[in-house]
């Protein structure tokens, strides 16, 4: 049985493959560290 790929919109996948959230925020008052084992 295969399986039919998720109809993502152009702009999930652009935002998938250059995510605007990452990096050091100036003045942060907290940190932490995320992952998958």
């Amino acid at each position: 049985m295969s399986r039919s790929p998720l109809p993502y919109s152009k702009k999930i996948l652009e935002l998938f493959k250059n995510p605007k959230n990452l990096g050091r925020m100036e003045d942060a008052t907290i940190s932490a560290v995320a992952g998958n084992p």
